[in-house]
């Protein structure tokens, strides 16, 4: 897996699936949180179950991490090639803007395929 799949601690990606319902994982498993409440990407407006408007644009092994999530500590939620580019300008959430970003998970999206550089 390319360093641009993983987090700020090397963390690898995991797969989770977005539940039956399509809207995330089931409430009561152990990957609920943080897909509760958040369904889009704050940074490009597509929905965390999809990739990225990058990789969509030009899917290739160059843009994978367009198909990885990237949950902060702060628990706001991203694909991770749109919260990459925002931490090259600032390392705070591009949110709550009162913390640094700092990994809390990195996870697959589930039913695409991962793309090894």
């Amino acid at each position: 897996m390319s360093e641009m799949a993983k987090g700020a601690e090397g963390q690898e990606a995991q797969d989770v699936g977005m539940g039956e319902s399509g809207k995330g994982p089931e409430p009561g498993t152990e990957e609920e949180a943080p897909w509760q409440e958040v369904r889009t990407c704050l940074l490009c407006f597509n929905k965390l179950r999809d990739p990225s408007v990058k990789y969509q644009a030009n899917p290739s092994k160059e843009n994978a991490s367009g198909l990885i999530i990237a949950t902060g500590s702060c628990w706001h939620v991203f694909h991770l090639d749109c919260i990459q580019r925002c931490l090259m300008n600032q390392s705070l959430c591009p949110v709550c803007e009162n913390k640094g970003w700092e990994f809390a998970a990195i996870i697959h999206l589930k039913g695409y395929p991962r793309v090894e550089s």
